[in-house]
């Protein structure tokens, strides 16, 4: 499966052929910030971009 680096994004795209269809599949993508510490287990926060 090749990978596609978006210049200065820090995320990729996957790209996966299954027969004659290609699919594609975003990785890296902050959603919201980890549940790591006092966040596990509490609803998901913004992520803070630097």
């Amino acid at each position: 499966m090749p990978a596609e680096p978006l210049a200065g994004a820090g995320h990729r795209r996957d790209r996966a052929r299954r027969g004659r269809q290609w699919h594609s599949a975003w990785r890296g993508i902050p959603y919201a910030a980890p549940p790591v510490g006092e966040l596990r287990f509490r609803a998901p926060r913004p992520v803070r971009s630097a």
